[in-house]
């Protein structure tokens, strides 16, 4: 039988990237590296690689493109026509990208579901083709030309898998670069839903990125649809630690390894000796739980905005939807790295816990899984202040002087005091039809509060304050959680010590990682 792949790379990405003189490819390379020209049946295994929007190309349109998605229709014309020319009847299809490609990847899948796929179509009829693809299936019209355009031309061919490591929901491009929304609009999933014709896919999540533009757009499954069908592993790193790209490969190569063993059970073939090369997937090894957990968060995008991502509960057997933890994340939460630890540990329950919230960075972690629907009460410890500045406050914060009550709108809780203690939950709601999840569920603590948890997420809390303006705060403040409706005995940190000092006894020996069955 034959088999096709597609392998889409991401911004700036190609496959003769190097950083000081070493080779740093993404997954996607290395994915295509390892597939065999022949399958274990003898049929042929063809594969096509695309460099990513602005690889290979001159400075400024390197620049132009990589900031603005610019190509990425073009991308997507170019990987249709090379199935044309290949697909025969029962061919299997098999595509692969990361992010900006990974948004290539889903947005070609959407492409030959609305479109179909002729045979051997000619640069013209593509085209055509592109064009009914971005006409909104929604209206009746535009449905009926898709539709006559599949009768004419070719019906949409099966997707045996399709894998993406990282798909960015709004296309990686900031704000300030498209203030009025022109290039989302232009550049933007039709929805979030699956093609039928998938029979699997996979998504590999990076849980410790923040950056605001490269947040992740989750497929989000039909009501009835077989879990069996779409599966969303949160791996730990940054967006770069989980689809590549990196010189240190730690990380990355588990992903490598997932993605890999993923195709395999739909049939894909690979080269041993290539395989031998990565680490084996079970049981997790040390290289992947203690790899490089790199910084993503230059000075660029600590100016425009950053914010920690919504992903399930980290706990064995943890979901949300298609959504789970992966192996790898537990292991390096219950046995961190030395140089990085400790990582993300939970504390549970929520009961007589105490954590220390500082005022410099824009988001403290907590290890607090806030249950929907569950009351949680918030006391500050009395006789306690922080720093504005030079200015000294406790954590019900200040209105502040004349400007900066003009300034109320730049305040990260509008409503709340300038360095008021406020809470946030991240939000596991869908993302807009461009990729952008909404902002995480904001509400005020001050020296204490009782509120009713309006989603399940973790919490994190902070100093209110400009986004712009955290490196002149110093001081901390402790604060006392219980949740009020569940848990009993004390809270036990789950994991090792978070970065932020928590005072829960009874506590969990340092570095032990047990955990409270």
């Amino acid at each position: 039988m034959k088999r096709l792949f597609v392998c889409c790379d991401g911004t700036w990405n190609s496959d003769s990237d190097e950083f000081q003189g070493v080779p740093v490819p993404t997954n996607v390379v290395r994915f295509f590296n390892a597939l065999s020209d022949n399958n274990t049946d003898g049929g042929e295994q063809l594969k096509y690689y695309h460099a990513g929007v602005g690889a290979n190309e001159s400075r400024l349109r390197r620049l132009v493109d990589g900031a603005i998605g610019a190509g990425l229709s073009r991308d997507i014309r170019i990987a249709y026509k090379w199935l044309s020319d290949h697909y025969e009847d029962d061919a299997e299809i098999y595509i692969v990208g990361f992010s900006r490609g990974a948004f290539t990847a889903r947005s070609l899948v959407g492409m030959l579901h609305h479109c179909g796929l002729p045979r051997g179509a000619d640069w013209p009829l593509v085209k055509q083709a592109w064009k009914l693809y971005r006409l909104d299936p929604l209206v009746d019209k535009n449905a009926r030309q898709q539709a006559k355009f599949r009768a004419l031309h070719g019906a949409p061919p099966q997707i045996r898998f399709l894998g993406v490591w990282e798909t960015v929901g709004a296309l990686g491009i900031p704000e300030i670069l498209d203030p009025f929304g022109i290039l989302k609009n232009r550049y933007q999933f039709h929805d979030t839903t699956l093609s039928p014709e998938v029979a699997r896919a996979v998504q590999a999540l990076a849980i410790d990125e923040q950056r605001d533009n490269f947040f992740p757009t989750l497929w989000t499954p039909e009501e009835g649809t077989d879990e069996a069908r779409v599966s969303q592993v949160w791996f730990p790193g940054v967006h770069a630690d989980v689809g590549g790209g990196y010189k240190e490969t730690g990380l990355s190569n588990a992903t490598l390894r997932w993605m890999i063993s993923e195709a395999q059970t739909c049939g894909a073939t690979f080269r041993p000796q290539m395989l031998d090369q990565l680490p084996q997937a079970e049981p997790v090894s040390s290289s992947a739980v203690h790899g490089v957990l790199h910084n993503s968060l230059t000075s660029f995008y600590l100016r425009i905005g950053f914010r920690p991502r919504s992903f399930p509960l980290l706990k064995q057997d943890s979901r949300r939807g298609s959504e789970s933890i992966s192996a790898l994340a537990l292991a390096r939460q219950a046995n961190p790295p030395i140089s990085q630890a400790p990582y993300r540990p939970n504390v549970d329950p929520v009961n007589d816990l105490e954590v220390r919230i500082f005022a410099n960075p824009l988001w403290n972690w907590t290890g607090v899984f806030m249950q929907e629907g569950v009351s949680y009460s918030f006391q500050v410890v009395p006789g306690q202040s922080w720093l504005d500045g030079h200015h000294a406050c406790s954590a019900d914060g200040t209105r502040g002087n004349l400007i900066q009550r003009l300034l109320t709108g730049f305040k990260r809780v509008p409503d709340a005091n300038w360095f008021e203690l406020c809470g946030a939950i991240t939000y596991p709601a869908q993302p807009s039809i461009g990729g952008v999840p909404p902002k995480p569920s904001f509400f005020r603590i001050g020296m204490g509060t009782t509120i009713n948890a309006p989603t399940s997420g973790y919490l994190y809390c902070f100093a209110n304050d400009s986004q712009w303006a955290y490196s002149k705060n110093q001081g901390s403040v402790r604060v006392k959680i219980a949740a009020l409706d569940e848990g009993r005995g004390k809270g036990t940190v789950v994991g090792t010590g978070s970065g932020i000092e928590v005072t829960a006894p009874p506590a969990s020996p340092s570095g032990s990682g047990s955990s409270k069955p």
